[in-house]
């Protein structure tokens, strides 16, 4: 169910055990860092409650469901065109969850399912909900019904509400092992270099190799310092650079940015005190630095009020000026 998965053994043993004795919440949290697999857990999971990875040979595979003027054979399906399976993300404008479309899944949840093996629902970065949104599921949360699962995903779960936190079982994935990320990168034909700054993310170390472009875009601001009116045309160009129709993804190229604002000035303190840069184009800066203790509230700060819709061009210029 598991084996693409690289890390977090333990949850994988939990998993297999909750699933197979018919002991798995029916509300979960899946929580942990950008990039270490809380999606493709969840996505495991929900294909195999809705029996969409079972061998051909298993006899629940095989079987042929009529329901009204459709037919349907499990062996066809693939979770994203599952009829019981049910994804939620964050509206591409607001990059919020909204009141109408929680209403809309709790509809859903209560209705009956297409194929009679239960639903699933995915709430993807849950702490981007409304409040009163994450108030419209309460009841759902702590009454579903029972041939129903819902998990959410977040990187931030202290920005869930705790009365949504208490209802749900909580799987806190861990960051993965270094060794893992080097050797999983191997086989994928990567330099495994990548693994040592991927701050235990295998997702972002698989960025990091592959589109190198949104680190460049801030070690070159963070190396020329341009004067103003250049940085802030180069800032438009880097808010250009994460836009994208998918809000999740968005939100993952925003970390990245900010990611790398604090690798280059890591390459810093390392440059100074005689170590290796993560990245070699990163040279000894000129001017004074500020302390990393402060560097890391500035980020924080920046994080913040992305999350808060603050525009991200503006969270940018407060780091940069």
């Amino acid at each position: 169910m598991f084996d693409h998965i690289v890390g977090n053994e333990p949850i994988k043993s939990y998993f297999s055990k909750a699933v197979h004795s018919n002991t798995l919440p029916t509300a979960l949290l899946i929580t942990g860092i950008q990039g270490v697999g809380k999606t493709l857990f969840a996505h495991a999971l929900a294909s195999y409650l809705l029996q969409t990875d079972k061998p051909v040979s298993d006899p629940v595979n095989s079987c042929t469901f009529d329901a009204g003027q459709k037919t349907m054979n499990l062996r066809d399906q693939t979770l994203e065109t599952h009829p019981d399976f049910h994804p939620l993300k964050p509206e591409s404008k607001s990059g919020l969850h909204s009141i109408e479309s929680l209403r809309n899944l709790i509809d859903e949840v209560y209705s009956s399912s297409y194929l009679n093996f239960g639903k699933v629902f995915i709430i993807y970065d849950a702490h981007r909900m409304q409040t009163a949104a994450a108030n419209a599921i309460l009841k759902t949360l702590e009454e579903p019904n029972p041939d129903t699962t819902l998990i959410l995903i977040s990187s931030d779960a202290n920005a869930i509400l705790p009365t949504i936190r208490s209802r749900c079982a909580l799987i806190a994935l861990k960051p993965i092992r270094e060794d893992l990320i080097a050797a999983h990168l191997s086989t994928m034909g990567h330099d495994p270099k990548w693994a040592k700054i991927s701050l235990g993310s295998i997702g972002h170390a698989i960025k990091l190799a592959t589109q190198p472009s949104f680190e460049q875009a801030i070690f070159d601001l963070l190396n020329n310092r341009p004067i103003y009116p250049k940085l802030l045309a180069a800032l438009e160009k880097i808010e250009a650079l994460v836009e994208t129709e998918d809000p999740l993804e968005k939100n993952r190229n925003v970390e990245r940015l900010f990611s790398a604002f604090l690798i280059w000035h890591r390459d810093q303190y390392a440059l100074q005190f005689g170590g290796k840069p993560y990245f070699p184009e990163n040279k000894l800066a000129s001017f004074p630095l500020l302390s990393l203790e402060k560097i890391i509230v500035l980020v924080d700060q920046a994080r913040m009020n992305f999350q808060r819709n603050i525009k991200l061009f503006s969270c940018l210029e407060q780091l940069f000026t």
